[in-house]
């Protein structure tokens, strides 16, 4: 891995938290619960 983190590619498989789980994404759960509020920098993805 890298020390800054700038890349998982290599150490992901040992980190990831449920490798027998579908990766998700959480944002739809967060905007769902009102806890997650997008920012200017959040937009220009």
């Amino acid at each position: 891995g890298n020390m800054w983190a700038q890349t998982w590619e290599g150490v992901l498989d040992y980190v990831i938290p449920y490798p027998d789980e579908p990766a998700f994404d959480i944002t739809k759960k967060l905007e769902e619960e009102a806890r997650y509020y997008p920012t200017p920098l959040d937009q220009r993805r």
